[in-house]
């Protein structure tokens, strides 16, 4: 059966149309199309942010090797005013650890202003967000004290060779 026959993308899913009446090409059908729904939505960035080490839906290819990315969210708290805050991330950094996607989200609940950062810069800046083998790290140069609720958001992958 071609995979194209029954089938045409509406929004992510296969639309069902055409099932054969026969269950033995019935069940070729639908193994078919469960099959290219899963990988579908495996390959898909999901929204889901926890402080427990989630798979992120994303993929990293290097070297003809696919890694699976991984998504960990930090509750950094309130951003620093002029001077270095440094949150521990708990996850086991190697040579073989890459960041994927790293960013922090800043939100100011009294004055309702809110940004998403995801800078670094190796010259002096107003704010810089970096990480280490065991820390998410803001420096700022102003005072950022009013965004008091923020979380340090970290994609990645393990095990590249």
């Amino acid at each position: 059966m071609s995979n194209d026959v029954n089938s045409t993308f509406i929004d992510y899913f296969a639309e069902f149309k055409n099932v054969p009446k026969e269950w033995e090409e019935a069940q070729n059908f639908l193994n078919w199309y469960l099959t290219v729904t899963t990988n579908f939505l495996n390959s898909k960035d999901i929204g889901i942010y926890s402080n427990q080490i989630i798979p992120s839906g994303k993929q990293l290819y290097l070297s003809n090797k696919n890694y699976n990315g991984l998504r960990k969210t930090v509750i950094f708290g309130t951003l620093p005013n002029a001077t270095t805050k440094s949150v521990p991330h708990g996850l086991e950094v190697d040579g073989s650890f890459r960041i994927v996607n790293f960013y922090i989200t800043a939100n100011d609940t009294t004055n309702l202003k809110y940004f998403c950062l995801q800078y670094f810069s190796i010259a002096p800046s107003d704010i810089v967000l970096s990480m280490d083998a065991t820390n998410v790290i803001v420096t700022t140069e102003s005072n950022y004290s009013t965004y008091n609720d923020c979380l340090a958001i970290i994609d990645f992958v393990t095990g590249v060779t």
